[in-house]
């Protein structure tokens, strides 16, 4: 008798539990999906980059330290073919953005791979190696994209420059 009364309550108990298990993994996947109300097949770049454009950094944070005055000089003209060309007074640099979405979010990328920092006399630990590398996208608007790198050392904060004061 104990048999047909646990066996019910267990395959009950068990269903209840996969429920909400399939209930909570079907909200991370519809959070997922979708950033900043763009559904998540809609790539950033398409939106932020869809013409040759001008951008500057106007925030940037190494870890405890604020570095923005450092990068007033800085241009990056993003193009909607991947390219960015990253310029200031005594040089141009050529790289390639792109984004990539994962479990964590969208994943920005930028790189002057081609072109290392070393190749024009800079110390490998400049302020291009800085901005180079992989972030996660925390917020993003027509003219405007946070990011932070992924191992959370580093804030950047990129405006179109036209609508930068």
């Amino acid at each position: 008798m104990k048999k047909i009364f646990i066996i019910p309550v267990l395959a009950a108990f068990l269903f209840v539990s996969c429920r909400k298990e399939a209930v909570q993994t079907n909200a991370q996947d519809e959070q997922l999906s979708t950033m900043q109300g763009k559904p998540y097949n809609v790539n950033p770049g398409s939106i932020l980059f869809s013409k040759s454009d001008d951008w500057k950094i106007t925030y940037f944070q190494k870890g405890k330290d604020i570095l923005t005055d450092q990068y007033d000089y800085m241009n990056f003209n993003f193009s909607p073919n991947n390219r960015v060309i990253f310029s200031n007074d005594l040089f141009t640099i050529p790289g390639t953005w792109y984004f990539t979405f994962s479990k964590s979010g969208w994943v920005f990328t930028l790189s002057f791979s081609g072109q290392t920092a070393e190749s024009f006399g800079l110390s490998p630990h400049s302020f291009l190696a800085d901005v180079e590398g992989t972030w996660l996208m925390i917020k993003m608007q027509p003219d405007l994209l946070r990011v932070n790198s992924t191992d959370g050392t580093r804030i950047m904060i990129m405006q179109r420059s036209s609508t930068v004061n």
